[in-house]
Formats: C-alpha cells, sequence, structure tokens
C-alpha cells in the first residue's frame, strides 16, 4: 500500500508561530523552537521513507500558498492547506490525498518526541483489514496524529472545537461514525514553557540527530534553569 505522511506547518515570517510558548520563554526562543521541531519530525520522517521501511511518502501541508517555496520546506513535496479555518483545511488536505494514497497521516510539528516505531505501528494499523482510523492522542485534549484509509464527510474535521481540551473528544465522537478507532500512546505537543518540559521527558531512544540536537536544547534553557 501506499501512504502520504502530512506534516502541518506554519511558514515564519508569514504567520504567527508559537504565540503561546513565546509569552514563556520569549519570541527568540520560540522561533528556535519551531525551527528545532520542524527538522526534528522531519527527520524521523525522512528515515522511514529514505530506509524504505514503508512506502509512505513525506509531505509538507503549508498554511500560506506564497510559503510553498519557503527554504525550510524543501525536503519533501509541499501542498497548501487551502483557505477556511482549520477543519476545512484538514478536510482539503485528507480528502485531495485520498484521492492518490491508500492512506493518509497527519502529524503536527509539536510533538518532536514522536518515534519511529509509532509512525510504523499507525501504518501496520492503517494496512490491516478490516479498515481502521488511527488516533495519537495529546496529553492537553487535542491529538497529535490521525490517520484513515477511507473517504470521510467533511463534518468529521469541521464540526470539532480545536485548540481546546475537547478537541480529541469531539473529533472521536465524529469519527467513530465512520468506522474502528485504533489509539496510540499518549504524548505532549509543545504551546506552552511547561509542555517543553513534558515532551524532555518524553524523548526515548533511539534518536535522530535532530532530535537529539532539540533535546539537548530544552535542557540548556529550561531544564538546567530549574
Amino acid at each position: 500500500m501506499k501512504g502520504a505522511l502530512v506534516v502541518f506547518v506554519k511558514t515564519p515570517g508569514l504567520s504567527p508561530i508559537k504565540t503561546r510558548l513565546a509569552k514563556g520563554i520569549g519570541r527568540e526562543n520560540a522561533n528556535i523552537f519551531f525551527v528545532k521541531s520542524v527538522r526534528a519530525v522531519e527527520s524521523i520522517a525522512h528515515k522511514i521513507y529514505k530506509n524504505n521501511e514503508a512506502d509512505c511518502q513525506p509531505h509538507w501541508a503549508i498554511a500560506e500558498n506564497n510559503g510553498l517555496t519557503h527554504e525550510l520546506w524543501k525536503k519533501f513535496p509541499q501542498l497548501f492547506t487551502g483557505y477556511g479555518d482549520l477543519g476545512q483545511r484538514l478536510y482539503h488536505v485528507y480528502s485531495s490525498l485520498n484521492k492518490s494514497f491508500d492512506y493518509t497521516i497527519f502529524l503536527g510539528m509539536d510533538s518532536p518526541q514522536i518515534t519511529e516505531s509509532l509512525i510504523l505501528q499507525t501504518i501496520s494499523i492503517l494496512e490491516s483489514y478490516p479498515p481502521k482510523f488511527v488516533i495519537g492522542p495529546a496529553k492537553d485534549g487535542g491529538y497529535y496524529l490521525f490517520g484513515g484509509t477511507q473517504e470521510l464527510p467533511e463534518f468529521v474535521f469541521t464540526d470539532v472545537t480545536y485548540s481546546s481540551n475537547h478537541t480529541l473528544s469531539e473529533f472521536t465522537e465524529n469519527l467513530k461514525q465512520m468506522g474502528e478507532i485504533e489509539t496510540l500512546t499518549e504524548l505532549s505537543d509543545v504551546d506552552t514553557k511547561d509542555e517543553l518540559r513534558s515532551v524532555y521527558s518524553e524523548f526515548h531512544g533511539p534518536l535522530t540527530k535532530s532530535q537529539n540536537i532539540l533535546k539537548e536544547w530544552i535542557y540548556k534553557i529550561i531544564i538546567n534553569r530549574q
């Protein structure tokens, strides 16, 4: 089976980046985290694809049409998410890729501790029969990963309150009407300074070079200053 692994991103300088995190660690450090986190997630996606562990093509899903040519996004094919709110953008990307790929996996860039084994577990579930959906729940009430194989109606993505502690429950309630759901290990994602500490504690080897660089940076600016 052929899949798409899609990382949703915003482009620095074109959209606000990690605004809540910036309140805790400063704008400069929040920008540094963003780039290092992007590189960490990129490294995991690239490793899986490069090593032929699965036929799963990484993509960037970029929030800005004029961000498609940004230097940060050179490594993978770029997709514009389309316009509208987050739910509409998620639906647009999912429905577009569903026409060309057997399964689609969504990731955010703010869970850089995600492991190769979690993504391979997701792919294994999606390639099994009967078809199932996969969700990686985040500790803040959202989700850091979603995977599916079948077409979905728009309401599954749009009838959800995003950036709230009800995001996961509302999305799951919509999704379970469409089929069975498998749940992965719960992880933190980074919106605040405290969540940086949580992510640091969730890095488990083997790590890529980019993940190690980020982990060392978090230690330097957060953990070592406690």
